[in-house]
């Protein structure tokens, strides 16, 4: 309990320094004239700096030297600006350095105990899901099978109806030949019963074994769906992360491919600095030139 009061003691303590270097923020009325009697002639010299700037084209020694002076008075319009405002923004940096600081006394150990939180459920999850998903596996693998079986049986029938069909065609083609062949009316009356009986067990035969083959065809295993359970209002999003680059293998992609083109940044600065430190650099693909500043 003690560290809890601790804590809480150099919360309040901070808020008051926030609270002190906030009240510094205030500009009191006599460092307002102050301040716009130094300003206010060197905001009215802005306008002459940019026409001057805008119209000025140097083609003689004369205006050379004239733009020299024009720059030394900006030079020393800048340091009155920077004088007078450098200790006001010095203060304002203070004053939102220790505000930012003292946010962080909340939010970074919020933020850490939240991720903490998010992080136990989201393992709970994912170990409910592999669950989930093994299960469902073993579920539609078991489906998958009665119904392999299921098919399987309706196809044997099948195959035992077509081979009754084939069996019961012969016995009706070998009674038709006994009527062609009868010695007497009364055996091709019999051999000619004895065909047509053959022939309608061949086609009920047939029948049935083209409903075996619909069946058949109709046995499909049904899509298992086992859900994992959630926590209740915990909203845990899946991103994906970049755990190792080989930066030489995506140059050489890049190279071949320019839809990578937008993935590739260069620092422009640096080599400018490099050809600066070295003149003799040279780069593929870079062109430099010297400018005046």
């Amino acid at each position: 309990m003690s560290t809890v009061v601790d804590k809480d003691a150099d919360e309040v303590q901070e808020l008051e320094l926030v609270i002190e270097e906030t009240n510094q923020l205030v500009i009191l009325d006599e460092q307002k004239l102050q301040m716009i009697a130094i300003l206010r002639p060197v905001a009215n010299r802005l306008a002459k700096y940019d026409h001057y700037s805008r119209s000025l084209v140097v083609t003689t020694q004369a205006a050379a030297d004239a733009a020299a002076e024009v720059l030394k008075e900006i030079a020393a319009d800048i340091a009155i600006v920077t004088n007078v405002l450098t200790d006001q923004i010095d203060r304002l940096h203070k004053a939102h350095r220790r505000s930012t600081g003292f946010r962080g006394l909340f939010l970074d150990p919020l933020d850490h105990d939240r991720r903490t939180i998010k992080g136990a459920v989201a393992q709970w999850q994912e170990a409910e899901q592999r669950k989930a998903d093994a299960l469902q596996r073993k579920l539609q693998a078991e489906a998958d099978e009665k119904a392999r079986k299921e098919r399987e049986r309706e196809e044997l029938e099948a195959r035992k109806q077509r081979e009754a069909e084939e069996k019961a065609r012969q016995e009706a083609e070998q009674a038709r030949q006994r009527a062609l062949h009868a010695k007497s009316e009364a055996e091709r009356l019999e051999a000619q019963r004895q065909a047509i009986a053959a022939e309608k067990a061949a086609n009920a035969a047939a029948a049935k074994a083209e409903l075996r083959d619909e069946k058949a065809a109709a046995v499909v295993a049904p899509v298992v769906q086992v859900a994992a359970p959630k926590a209740t209002g915990v909203r845990i999003q899946k991103r994906w992360k970049l755990v190792k680059l080989d930066k030489r293998a995506f140059i050489t992609a890049a190279a071949a491919n320019p839809m990578l083109d937008g993935y590739i940044e260069i620092d422009e600065q640096a080599l400018a600095r490099t050809k600066a430190a070295n003149t003799a650099f040279q780069c593929p693909g870079v062109t430099f030139e010297q400018v005046s500043v």
